[in-house]
């Protein structure tokens, strides 16, 4: 099984699309804890709508979302060495969602969604892990 995450920063939301629909995805799995965007087109509702017009199902998972403590503190000192390692541990009450996820994924191609650019500096790294970890086959690919 194959499990995809993409961040949207600094992507127009053709580009996106084309992106998930050259990947085959299915389903577009939201793990934002706050669904709004300043760019409108990734926010909730139009987003589902795009998706659905492009025959891509929307999933709202806002309980994999980081907390909103550990995003002010990142968002100020950019530790994102505390910030992996507090998630990671907030992640470890979540495993009913992760099997939810893990489920999906065994019968459609997903993707997880998050803002971020940069794997590197996103919660949806650790949720990939944790997946992949839990599942014990996951194959992870970064668009």
């Amino acid at each position: 099984m194959r499990l995809f995450t993409i961040g949207y920063e600094k992507r127009s939301i053709e580009k996106f699309i084309r992106n998930l629909k050259e990947n085959n995805i299915d389903v577009l799995v939201d793990i934002r804890a706050v669904p709004h965007s300043r760019n409108k087109d990734y926010a909730k509702k139009n987003l589902e709508f795009i998706l659905n017009k492009n025959d891509i199902e929307y999933l709202l998972t806002r309980e994999l979302g980081s907390p909103e403590d550990l995003r002010k503190k990142v968002k100020s000192d950019r530790d994102y060495e505390y910030f992996f390692r507090e998630y990671d541990k907030f992640l470890e009450g979540k495993k009913e969602y992760l099997m939810e996820l893990i489920n999906i994924a065994g019968k459609n191609s997903i993707c997880l969604l998050c803002f971020e650019a940069d794997i590197n500096r996103c919660h949806r790294r650790s949720v990939a892990g944790r997946m992949a970890e839990i599942s014990g086959g996951l194959e992870i690919i970064h668009l």
